[in-house]
Order: structure tokens, then C-alpha cells, then sequence
């Protein structure tokens, strides 16, 4: 009796073990605060933080693999930032937080990076997921925001992103 019990709780623990490293955090309202929502609609193409240029890129899709359930998986959203010049990505800067806008609908999360970063990488790759389930072939605006060491933010976007399906 006593093993049967060792055993259900050995599976029981690797069950629970077995949850996303970085579970997606419900967004706070203060990234849909209406100050914030401003800079987010205000960010730009390039920003410089960190005496670096940057620009973003951003691949959005929804899954509707068979293992997927049949209206679809929640989007997701795989976001890299990259120094203009392909120099080392400002060691001190993180990002944080992401939006996806479409029309007045927001989505806010937190980002969790991909990877770690190798000296002298010239990108920052995040990942944010959980999303909403908007329609395959939708065009959306995207913004990230960058921090510093010190808390200084930047938001940096970029426009009409088609969201895709993988099958």
C-alpha cells in the first residue's frame, strides 16, 4: 500500500512539474492604464535606449494543428529586437512588456526572453503568448517596451502585422 502511494505521489509531482517554465502572468492593470495605452499608441519604429537604435520585428500566429483544439489555440507571438547596426545588444536593457492592438482592442502581457543572450548578440528575442483569438489574417500593431537598469521605459512598435495560422 505504502509504494501504490509512493508511486501516485512521484506522478503526481511530475505532473505538476511538467507546467510552462515561465507561466504567462495575468496582465496588471497599469498596462492598460490610459496614460500608458498613450505611449503605446505613440511608439515608433525605432527607438535609442542604451545609446543603441533599435528596431523590432514580429511573427504572430494562431495554431490550429490537430492537436490544437478546433477553434484554435490563443495567439501567440514571437518578437525580436535588434540593434540597427548589428552591434552588441545594450547588456542592461530588458524588455517587459508587449501589446497587440487591433482597432481599440488591446492585448497586454508580460514577455519572457527565448534564450539567453551571447556577448555581443546584436538581437533580443521574446516570446508572448496566451493571447486572444483573433482571426487568422488580421492585421494588428505591435509594441514592446524596453527598461533600463535605471526603470527608464521606451516603446517601440511596429504596424499592420498579419496575424497566421499554422495547420
Amino acid at each position: 500500500m505504502k509504494g501504490r502511494i509512493a508511486i501516485v505521489l512521484c506522478a503526481a509531482l511530475c505532473i505538476a512539474g511538467c507546467g510552462d517554465r515561465n507561466p504567462v502572468k495575468p496582465a496588471p492593470l497599469t498596462l492598460l492604464d490610459t496614460a500608458v495605452l498613450v505611449q503605446v499608441r505613440a511608439a515608433t519604429a525605432r527607438v535609442t535606449a542604451a545609446k543603441a537604435e533599435l528596431r523590432l520585428t514580429a511573427y504572430l500566429w494562431r495554431d490550429f494543428m490537430p492537436v490544437s483544439p478546433p477553434d484554435g489555440k490563443p495567439l501567440a507571438a514571437a518578437l525580436s529586437i535588434t540593434t540597427a547596426d548589428s552591434s552588441a545588444f545594450p547588456a542592461d536593457l530588458r524588455a517587459d512588456a508587449a501589446w497587440v492592438l487591433n482597432g481599440a482592442d488591446v492585448w497586454a502581457t508580460w514577455v519572457s526572453e527565448t534564450a539567453g543572450r551571447a556577448p555581443g548578440d546584436p538581437t533580443l528575442h521574446v516570446l508572448v503568448n496566451g493571447g486572444p483569438k483573433w482571426d487568422p489574417g488580421t492585421l494588428v500593431d505591435v509594441v514592446v517596451r524596453l527598461r533600463d537598469g535605471s526603470g527608464a521605459a521606451w516603446y517601440l512598435g511596429v504596424k499592420r502585422q498579419t496575424i497566421q495560422r499554422t495547420d
